[in-house]
């Protein structure tokens, strides 16, 4: 399922709340999907770009994500907490030739409500080190397709039958997806800071419909420092992001060409990512701090399958706000 993820925030490298203390977050965050292109099997942008340079404007396909989320922790004790965290997102897809792949249209609504418990294994001025496991809920609506929607045009063409006018934009998965992650933030003898994160999401079974998100893989790493003379502080974060592709587990579709087992690897699926994330944080009065941070992807090699050649939207430079009150 194509997401904005998750952001990254120094914030959540924070020492331990006290007992019973609550911490809210507002975040919002912009990302636009704009370069629609065909790719083979771990293809990287560079290489799909000189052997497919036509695919470069598939159907001038662009995607547009905003997403707000109301992010909640609460100290159980001095070393656990527990988390949950809401958003909201709107999804623009613009299309400049419309077909029965691309359409114009805008989806909004929640998207899946996450939450789970952290336990500190060490906390103190040197290290802390931190594990999470928690569950997405799916709280996000998402489309009710028949299998000849995920259809690729050319296999349609190989039955006989017309592909039916769909969208695959979602808000949520359809399923419990556990996760399980950890963080660590390193402050030696000196002004620098080190951070360094890892989650990963394993889903277990279908939606209702029959869709399948796959295995995703996160690793994050930052090294950062508080401005002189000033509360402000400056990281530079390293964003790394492995997805295997979507799948869906549909009935069997037949037409007067031929049959099709109905299950299908999912488009706009299944990719490696590395990115960038500057970051300024600012600690306000009243336990209020303000954050922003821009998201500059690097690089991004696309999971595709190497008969199919499928459209895959990649992501261009993105923005983050967030704001956290301790009480």
């Amino acid at each position: 399922m194509l997401s904005v993820g998750e952001p990254v925030s120094t914030i959540q490298y924070d020492k331990p709340l006290p007992a019973g203390q609550l911490r809210l977050g507002l975040t919002t965050q912009y990302k636009a999907f704009t370069r629609a292109v065909h790719g083979d099997d771990y293809m990287s942008y560079a290489e799909i770009a000189a052997n497919f340079p036509a695919a470069m404007s598939h159907h001038g396909a662009k995607l547009y994500s905003w997403q707000t989320e109301l992010t909640l922790r609460y100290a159980v004790d001095d070393r656990s907490e527990m988390f949950a965290a809401l958003p909201f997102r709107r999804l623009r897809l613009v299309a400049v030739e419309e077909t029965v792949h691309h359409q114009k249209q805008t989806l909004k609504g929640l998207a899946d409500l996450r939450v789970g418990v952290r336990r500190f294994l060490r906390s103190d001025e040197t290290l802390r080190f931190a594990g999470s496991l928690g569950l997405s809920l799916p709280t996000g609506s998402k489309p009710s397709l028949p299998t000849e929607a995920y259809l690729g045009s050319h296999v349609a063409a190989e039955l006989g039958i017309d592909t039916p006018e769909h969208s695959h934009l979602r808000l949520g998965s359809g399923t419990v997806i556990p996760f399980l992650g950890i963080d660590l933030a390193y402050r030696p003898a000196s002004t620098w800071t080190y951070l360094g994160s890892a989650q990963l999401t394993v889903p277990f079974y279908d939606a209702s419909d029959g869709y399948r998100t796959a295995t995703s893989a996160t690793a994050t790493l930052g090294a950062g420092r508080r401005v002189p003379d000033s509360e402000m502080s400056v990281t530079l974060f390293a964003g790394f992001t492995y997805a295997g592709r979507d799948e869906f587990h549909g009935q069997p579709v037949t037409g007067s060409l031929g049959t099709h087992n109905g299950k299908l690897d999912v488009t706009n699926t299944g990719r490696f990512e590395v990115s960038l994330f500057p970051t300024l944080s600012l600690p306000l009065s009243n336990g209020l701090t303000v954050e922003a941070q821009l998201s500059v992807p690097v690089y991004t090699r696309i999971h595709e399958d190497a008969d199919q050649r499928d459209v895959q939207l990649t992501e261009r430079a993105g923005l983050m706000f967030r704001l956290s009150y301790l009480r």
